[in-house]
């Protein structure tokens, strides 16, 4: 059990703040852990299946995501009609998503009617019919909405970049798949990932205004028994990347769109609080220095920024941003010159104060419900953490030092390893490089 409240004082970056996580409690029911997050404020609920399967584990492109999207378009009580229609009638959310390292199917209604919708989504997890006249309209939505994406440079880059990056692993593909894998999957194929995803270690979160005792009662009736087992889940791809600056053709483009990535470092690293601090400084909000270099001083972008994109299996630092053309070599140089730059010397006191003042205040601020409370616990869940991973994590970033973040900084941030990859009109670009 935690208790924490950050409306008592605001968070400050003297290091003195003792972090604690608010209150929630865990009962494990039929080997499933079920997380419940009050919050009286509102007249609303959340209820969350958390299944530790996404994207990653799928044989066939896009498949998670399909299966996913499925689960609410049919059930043996109800067609995705009439499921639809009863959602609309209660003024209720229902949605399924998967993600790489794990998928997820919640609804949230009035807590009124908690019994009622609370039935329905454990029909649509427990008893999905997979009707195949729902597949195949699904696989016409599915793919038209690739071909959208498809007209998005961002989205271009960013598959791109997943291809050459994660090459030979899981990663390696575009999460929603593409037109020919979303027309390969089967019902066969639906059935065999949803059973593994039913007959995985996945858990419940349920946050907002809710009677614990009630759905306890019929989580005990309607949850499935999972037998434990003692397999660890210790994966961890290896990735091996020379630095490289690759284009990808879109010829319509006017723009180029930037991806530059390295492996990085894991959430459970020792040196992740210092290094995501250094992030914040270097690229991570407004005031960072790559926005300060190539928006404010250069304008050569609307806006840049760097990131740690940590997945269960592989953790890469992340640069992106859009590009005129005419510029894209000037703005590589600057990015070049603003990691070396960063590499050999310390950051100043000021700029330290500053981003741990940014982080405790946005950490906060994403505590101030319970579904974003219920996101942290979806992320302790998914990624195994510690329950005090957060606490930790912020304790350590209020009393970090120049010197320790310098120690990240000489680590981790260079051009070593970096798969830069530019999107646009892939002629003009090669003209501009060479």
């Amino acid at each position: 059990m935690h208790n924490f409240d950050f409306r008592s004082q605001p968070p400050i970056a003297s290091g003195q703040l003792d972090f604690s996580f608010p209150n929630f409690d865990i009962s494990v029911i039929n080997n499933h852990k079920i997380y419940f997050i009050q919050d009286k404020t509102q007249p609303l609920i959340s209820v969350k299946f958390l299944f530790k399967l996404g994207s990653y584990h799928e044989q066939v492109h896009g498949l998670a995501h399909f299966t996913a999207q499925m689960l609410t378009l049919g059930n043996s009580i109800f067609n995705a009609e009439e499921i639809a229609e009863k959602i609309d009638y209660f003024g209720a959310q229902l949605s399924s998503a998967s993600y790489w390292d794990e998928l997820v199917t919640s609804i949230t209604c009035l807590d009124e009617y908690t019994d009622e919708l609370l039935t329905l989504l454990f029909d649509c997890i427990l008893t999905p019919t997979f009707e195949e006249s729902e597949i195949e309209r699904l696989k016409k939505r599915q793919i038209a909405y690739i071909q959208q994406q498809n007209a998005d440079p961002s989205y271009i880059a960013q598959v791109a970049f997943n291809e050459i990056f994660y090459k030979n692993t899981n990663y390696g593909h575009a999460r929603i798949g593409y037109e020919n894998s979303i027309n390969q999957i089967t019902q066969n194929d639906i059935r065999n990932f949803y059973n593994k995803l039913i007959n995985s270690d996945f858990a419940v979160i349920v946050s907002g205004n809710f009677d614990e005792n009630n759905i306890s009662k019929i989580m005990n009736e309607k949850l499935p028994s999972h037998i434990k087992t003692t397999e660890k889940d210790d994966i961890y791809e290896n990735i091996d990347i020379d630095h490289q600056i690759l284009f990808v053709d879109k010829e319509d483009a006017t723009q180029a769109t930037f991806r530059l990535g390295k492996p990085s470092i894991k959430r459970t690293d020792s040196d992740f609080p210092a290094f995501i601090t250094a992030n914040t400084i270097f690229g991570g909000f407004f005031l960072s220095r790559l926005n300060e270099n190539l928006r404010e001083k250069k304008g050569l972008t609307y806006g840049i920024n760097s990131y740690n994109d940590a997945r269960r299996y592989f953790s890469t630092f992340m640069i992106g941003t859009n590009i005129n053309e005419e510029n894209s070599k000037i703005a590589i140089d600057e990015i070049f010159k603003e990691l070396d730059d960063f590499n050999s010397k310390q950051v100043t006191s000021e700029e330290l104060n500053r981003a741990i003042q940014y982080m405790l205040g946005s950490f906060a601020r994403g505590m101030e419900n319970h579904r974003q409370l219920s996101s942290l616990i979806q992320t302790i869940e998914s990624y195994n953490l510690p329950m005090t991973y957060y606490q930790d994590i912020y304790s350590k970033i209020s009393k970090l030092t120049v010197d320790d973040v310098f120690e990240t900084q000489r680590k981790y941030f260079n051009k070593n390893n970096m798969l830069v990859l530019i999107s646009g009109n892939k002629s003009r670009l090669e003209k501009i490089f060479n």
